[in-house]
């Protein structure tokens, strides 16, 4: 893709025409941006546009500024991208949530001043984002940018849990050592972000504001239900409980994006790499087993209670033979008992065996 092409899918964005593909392609372009060189960049396109300006006879005579005017202008954006980029990010010792601020806007700026780096159009669309004209023909009022989104980021340690309620009213479980990034309120929409790990959802129902996920490149949409979203190991996985959920994937070298939809009892599991994955079924209780207190199996089979003891320990547990998964079970196990205990017992009815190596557990005939 050439520089012409860039360009006019980027001003498709900006002005809220581009496709979805086209989308998805430029969040995946800008979140490529390593903050070094985002600031470099955006300095580097900043600084030939006072030379260009000064020499352009067409450009309109508001244009004119100062030296200071300049000088201020760049140190302005560069300190705005610094602090967006986290160089000053605030902290409070002693707490798990912290304020970050978005960097949509910057980044925006900074890929239009990046592609026609010292042209006419970068220096107009920055200044109609931050400068007009007073009613005197001199004077220059300086306007106050919209306010930054405020993030809230909680995180789970290894070993503890957390349950959080959304400015919406909608409840997240956050299973251990996990990540959630979600706005301090929310506005025309309702996005939230699971950087690491895996929740469990239940949505408020508001018709006018879909509710998103995002994990990685994948997004899951819905507007009124309960679902699991993990994000481990190189693997993204979508369970329903209630409801219908909407999966989205990008763009990539494989394919173009596509739209899953999952009713109840189905899932979706797909790999970071190529994002390709199918949807099958799964029992809803399985999308809850991490966070219930309580295990119970009514005549399930091996394999079912296999998905839940995984989803619960995160832990990979294989079966020798896809025969052992037809054995059933009924049994009650509490959030006390440990993955070891469960196993005993599991083996112990149906005279099979298992064996565990790096937190990955086969479980086989005895006989074998």
């Amino acid at each position: 893709m050439d520089q012409q092409q860039l360009k006019a899918i980027i001003e498709r964005y900006l002005e809220g025409r581009a496709t979805p593909a086209e989308q998805a392609f430029i969040a995946q372009w800008l979140d490529e941006i390593e903050p070094d060189e985002f600031f470099s960049q955006t300095r580097d396109s900043i600084r030939p546009l006072k030379n260009q300006m000064l020499t352009d006879e067409t450009a309109p005579d508001d244009t004119d500024l100062s030296d200071m005017e300049w000088d201020q202008l760049e140190a302005d954006m560069l300190a705005g991208i610094r602090r967006g980029a986290g160089y000053e990010a605030p902290s409070f010792p002693g707490e798990e949530k912290r304020i970050i601020r978005s960097l949509g806007i910057l980044k925006r700026i900074a890929a239009v001043l990046v592609l026609v780096a010292g042209g006419t159009a970068a220096f107009l669309y920055l200044r109609s984002w931050s400068v007009k004209p007073a009613t005197a023909p001199a004077a220059v009022v300086v306007q106050e940018a919209a306010p930054a989104i405020q993030y809230q980021l909680v995180h789970t340690g290894a070993g503890n849990t957390k349950k959080i309620t959304l400015p919406d009213g909608s409840i997240v479980t956050l299973n251990k050592a996990s990540r959630l990034r979600y706005p301090a309120q929310f506005g025309k929409s309702r996005e939230v972000y699971l950087e690491a790990g895996e929740a469990f959802f239940e949505v408020h129902t508001d018709a006018a504001r879909p509710f998103m996920v995002h994990t990685s490149e994948l997004r899951t949409r819905v507007l009124g239900t309960s679902f699991n979203v993990r994000a481990r190991a190189g693997k993204i996985n979508v369970m329903v409980k209630t409801g219908k959920v909407m999966v989205s994937t990008p763009v990539t070298a494989r394919g173009p994006a596509r739209d899953v939809v999952l009713d109840p009892n189905h899932a979706l599991e797909v790999d970071t790499l190529s994002y390709s994955g199918r949807p099958y079924a799964a029992p809803a209780w399985i999308a809850t087993a991490w966070c219930a207190r309580r295990l119970e199996f009514r005549q399930h089979t091996l394999s079912d209670i296999i998905k839940a003891l995984e989803n619960r320990f995160d832990t990979q547990i294989s079966l020798q033979s896809p025969a052992l998964g037809q054995y059933r079970y009924t049994a009650t196990f509490t959030a006390a008992n440990s993955l070891d205990e469960i196993l005993d017992a599991l083996c112990l009815v149906h005279q099979l065996r298992y064996e565990q190596r790096n937190n990955k557990v086969t479980i086989q005939a005895i006989n074998n």
